[in-house]
Order: C-alpha cells, then structure tokens, then sequence
C-alpha cells in the first residue's frame, strides 16, 4: 500500500498564500496596516477560503488531510513574511471553514 503524499493539500495551501499575496502583500500588512480596511481583509481571507472549501466539495479530505492543508498554510503565510497575529487569524478563519464545508451531510442541500 503506498502511502499518500499529501501533494494536492501541499498545492492547494500554496495557491492559498499565493491568492492573499497578490491581493494583500506581507509587506502592507507588516508596516501599512492602518492603511486597510478591515472590510478589504476580510474580503481577500473569504476569498482564498472559498478556494479551499470549493477544492474541498470536489475532493473529500479527511481529518488528517485538512490538518496538512491547515499546516502547510501557516507555514507557506510565515515563510512569505506575513506578521504572526495575520496569520493566526487567517489559519483560524481556515479551519472554521474548511469544518463547516466537512459537517455538512453529503447529497444534501
């Protein structure tokens, strides 16, 4: 039996950090955050974790694969320069969702 690697959760967190880079760069939340709403925030985190959930609808990932994902996030958001409280704000908005999206009943509405 070979044992999975975990590839498609390692991309999805990269696609994840790269969507909040293009949008919000580390630089502008570490010395420009003033500058921003938190409206805007919320709209480019909510925008990376629809990528996640809809990634989720199409592939089902168990306990052990969300935690890769969760994972691979926060580290691919530190070492891309992103300010420790961001972070942790974004990994908790993550999880929230990606367990709302896993609790929902399959085949149902």
């Amino acid at each position: 039996m070979k044992l999975s690697t975990f590839e498609s959760e390692r991309q999805l967190a990269e696609l994840l950090v790269v969507t909040l880079k293009k949008s919000i760069s580390p630089d502008a939340m570490t010395h420009r955050r003033q500058v921003l709403s938190a409206a805007r925030i919320t709209r480019v985190l909510e925008q990376a974790f629809r990528l996640a959930t809809e990634s989720q609808k199409n592939v089902e990932r168990g306990w052990l694969r969300r935690i890769v994902l969760i994972h691979k996030f926060r580290w691919g958001m530190v070492d891309a320069g992103y300010p420790k409280d961001f972070v942790d704000i974004a990994v908790e908005g993550l999880i929230v969702e990606l367990n709302k999206v896993a609790k929902r009943p399959s085949g149902g509405n």
